[in-house]
């Protein structure tokens, strides 16, 4: 009932957090204060304090029950929780354990790295990003700026970087033209890029069929790219 009637004085969840981090002194996560919010845990009393002068609530009005650091953890099991008035059932118990379970799996950390990496690669901030496309698209090269130019200029449809799932995986071309993806590179270590545009190349051709790949490379390494 604390955070519920507390949170009435916010716009929503996410901004009670953020002023709950703008404030305090220790770091707390979201999901401490959805944990809180739902009784599976206890907020420390500096929380309380702090969630108390935020709102202009008086911390000494408060009917509080000061537990041990260590309240409600799995430790000491069924004993525990009698000592201790434990408010997580077995269900809850379960639930958790699962979640913690699938949080460290490694399809888990393979799909969230996936992701960041993706979302890293496409980020306007990126260092590397030093050239401006058409539309102020941020660009790693002038081949890709005249590339895209010159498929616009015929009149395609085009789309630069698009996040393609495949799998567990995460696969960005340079260039998607309908069914046609396109990869420009100016590496002149050969020997490793072809390698990796090939099976980049053979999970998008596994994936949907009948696609078409293509290499954009300068005139003087064409003989050296020798694609599946």
């Amino acid at each position: 009932m604390f955070f519920d009637e507390t949170k009435q004085q916010f716009k929503n969840w996410s901004n009670f957090y953020d002023e709950l981090s703008k404030n305090g002194h220790a770091r707390v996560s979201f999901r401490q204060l959805r944990r809180w919010r739902l009784g599976q845990a206890l907020p420390t009393l500096t929380v309380v304090e702090l969630i108390c002068h935020l709102t202009g609530q008086d911390p000494k009005k408060l009917a509080l029950t000061l537990r041990s650091p260590n309240w409600g953890q799995r430790q000491g099991g069924l004993t525990k929780a009698a000592k201790y008035e434990c408010n997580l059932t077995l269900s809850d118990r379960i639930r958790g354990g699962r979640m913690t379970g699938k949080s460290q799996s490694i399809s888990h950390l393979r799909t969230i790295g996936s992701i960041g990496g993706s979302n890293s690669a496409k980020s306007h901030g990126n260092p590397h990003r030093q050239v401006f496309g058409p539309d102020g698209i941020r660009m790693f090269n002038d081949m890709e700026r005249e590339v895209m130019m010159r498929i616009i200029r015929e009149g395609l449809e085009v789309i630069y970087e698009p996040v393609i799932k495949v799998g567990l995986r995460r696969l960005i071309p340079d260039f998607q033209v309908g069914s046609t993806y396109i990869e420009c590179t100016c590496d002149s270590q050969v020997r490793v890029k072809a390698r990796r545009l090939g099976e980049k190349f053979r999970l998008l051709r596994g994936c949907f069929g009948s696609v078409k790949c293509l290499l954009v490379t300068l005139p003087k390494l064409v003989p050296r790219y020798t694609l599946p």
